[in-house]
């Protein structure tokens, strides 16, 4: 029997341990609020690594350049 934490022991073990456990959490924590704050920049725009922009994936701006060209999902640019 693993400790008295409920289902989080079952999700950490699962999750390669608890640090990945947590560097994972706060990734995906980083991930919400950069899309978020670029919700009004993005919108309508493509990711210009894979082309999409209706992945249920947000965009986040790569810098304050102006134009087009710097959508991209933080999955895709993780890839890179």
């Amino acid at each position: 029997r693993r400790g008295g934490h409920g289902k989080i022991c079952g999700a950490i073990a699962s999750g390669g341990g608890a640090e990945q456990y947590h560097a994972n959490k706060k990734y995906e924590e980083a991930v919400a609020e950069a899309v978020e704050e670029c919700a009004d920049d993005t919108e309508g725009q493509t990711c210009y690594i894979c082309m999409d922009g209706d992945a249920e994936e947000g965009l986040v701006r790569m810098c304050a350049c102006r134009g087009a060209a710097g959508f991209a999902h933080v999955s895709c640019l993780a890839k890179q």
